[in-house]
């Protein structure tokens, strides 16, 4: 059944945080944390297996309807003006942002949370658009990633160090579990109606939608003092998490549903069975998110920062990076949106590369972007210039990397974050910072969001050098046994390969 397959997944994704976690506090912590944070992990299982369960007949299923209406007349200005709406609506209902947007008020900034995570979904909006225009036009997604990510270099060289960390953090933390599998279907439905030949069209949508939280955040910076007083309005605080979150939730989901409807009634014109479906599978949906959001708030944070300050003031960062790294890998393992990555990969590359392999390269992409972010606390460095070298690495690779997989590899570094990683890894490096007492951490969401894009493009790299060398060596091999065996004397064996190479370029 579906919804075993979708629990025994929540479970491995929380299950090892939950153990470990249990361990190091008994064994040497003892904060008084424990309680809250089991049942928030209980909560968060119970929230995860109901999103999982219906998302595919909800949100995905949009994004395949809204795609399909890309042959009617004037369908692509009505795709894109959805996308553009939706990107916003879906971006205001990711967890991910909602934790991030309540940290960045504790480290100075003085942003009000409404504002800032309207940004964050105008920046999604707008590139989900150019996103599309992308595929259906077919411009080579290493042009749209060079000229948004010049523009970041240059908006980069006006704003203060922690405020780049917290624009790439923005960009990881915006295309998560609600927004993530609307964007796959959205652009998988429309490249395949533009192109059903080109399997690249159907990737690198979430890879190009995340750098618009990046210029959208460091435009706002630029716009607004950091002086600015800061507003509540947003955080509805009724002295109970639980009604918070429900609160949260509905303003976001209820957006969604009316958009979509509207845009049914004027252009889809579905049964209204098909519409009870979708809008009882997002009635689950929203009650797996309001048991994630609440999981999260109730247990997970607060933990975290707990955890993460215990072991600074111990000034064990070894066992932190040792701890990051099993959390990260296993994280990654249990991610169902990294295996939808890794079966993509393995049919792009006709079964050459396997997924399996592509899971493991996330996962150590993320221990390899958590063992980064702690030692740079620890050292002192700043955040921003590593994410500024990680991306310079992951823009070079591009100039090798066949142009499949550099749009997989943008879109890896949304797909490798889910609530559990944003709610955990990241508050953990916060409460790691608060220990040295300086406000970094911010950059820690971006840099696992970077790293599996120069991973999973390196793999694109000797994929490439891989088909190229092949028949070359199986060329060379071949021959040299057929001379040593007397065959090429009395054959025309080496003609048919010069014909076979020239028409084909390779055996």
């Amino acid at each position: 059944m579906k919804i075993l397959t979708h629990f025994k997944h929540s479970v491995f994704a929380v299950l090892p945080i939950a153990v470990i976690v249990t361990v190091v506090d008994l064994c040497f912590m003892n904060l008084g944390s424990l309680i809250p944070f089991l049942i928030g992990s209980g909560i968060l299982i119970i929230g995860q297996t109901l999103f999982l369960m219906s998302v595919d007949s909800s949100v995905v299923k949009m994004g395949d309807l809204v795609a399909g209406s890309v042959t009617r007349k004037n369908g692509l200005v009505l795709i894109l003006l959805f996308a553009l709406v939706f990107g916003v609506l879906s971006t205001i209902a990711e967890p991910d942002i909602q934790v991030l947007a309540s940290e960045i008020s504790a480290f100075g900034i003085k942003i009000p949370k409404v504002v800032f995570v309207l940004v964050v979904g105008i920046g999604v909006g707008v590139f989900c658009v150019i996103g599309i225009f992308r595929t259906v036009l077919k411009i080579p997604i290493w042009i749209i990633v060079l000229v948004s990510y010049g523009c970041v270099f240059i908006l980069a060289c006006f704003l203060p160090a922690n405020y780049i960390s917290v624009a790439f953090d923005a960009s990881s933390a915006s295309t998560g579990i609600v927004a993530a599998p609307f964007l796959i279907a959205l652009c998988s439905g429309v490249g395949s109606k533009t192109d059903s030949n080109s399997r690249s069209n159907n990737f690198g949508l979430i890879g190009i939608t995340s750098i618009g939280p990046v210029l959208a955040v460091m435009i706002m910076f630029l716009c607004v003092s950091s002086s600015a007083s800061s507003s509540a309005f947003w955080s509805f605080s009724s002295g109970n998490l639980f009604v918070d979150a429900l609160i949260n939730v509905a303003l976001a989901i209820v957006p969604m549903l009316f958009v979509f409807f509207v845009f049914d009634f004027a252009f889809l014109h579905l049964s209204w069975k098909v519409n009870f479906e979708i809008l009882i599978n997002f009635l689950v949906m929203s009650i797996g998110l309001f048991l994630i959001v609440s999981g999260l708030d109730f247990g997970f944070i607060g933990m975290a920062k707990e955890l993460g300050g215990f072991l600074g003031e111990k000034n064990l960062g070894i066992l932190l990076m040792v701890l990051c790294s099993i959390f990260g890998f296993c994280i990654a393992f249990a991610e169902p949106a990294v295996r939808v990555l890794g079966k993509q990969v393995e049919d792009a590359s006709n079964g050459n590369i396997k997924s399996i392999l592509v899971v493991i390269s996330v996962g150590l992409s993320l221990m390899i972007g958590m063992i980064l972010a702690i030692v740079s606390v620890w050292l002192n460095w700043n955040m921003a210039y590593l994410l500024i070298i990680v991306l310079g690495l992951s823009l070079l690779l591009m100039v090798f990397a066949p142009n499949s997989f550099i749009a997989i590899s943008f879109d890896s570094g949304g797909v490798a974050l889910g609530p559990t990683s944003s709610a955990f890894l990241f508050p953990l490096v916060v409460g790691f910072a608060s220990s040295f007492g300086v406000d970094v951490g911010f950059g820690t969401l971006a840099l696992l969001g970077l790293v599996p894009c120069v991973v999973l493009q390196v793999i694109g790299v000797v994929y490439s050098i891989k088909n190229r060398s092949i028949p070359l060596i199986s060329y060379v091999y071949s021959r040299k046994r057929r001379s040593f065996s007397g065959v090429d004397k009395y054959s025309d064996f080496e003609d048919l390969e010069n014909f076979i190479m020239d028409k084909y370029g390779e055996l």
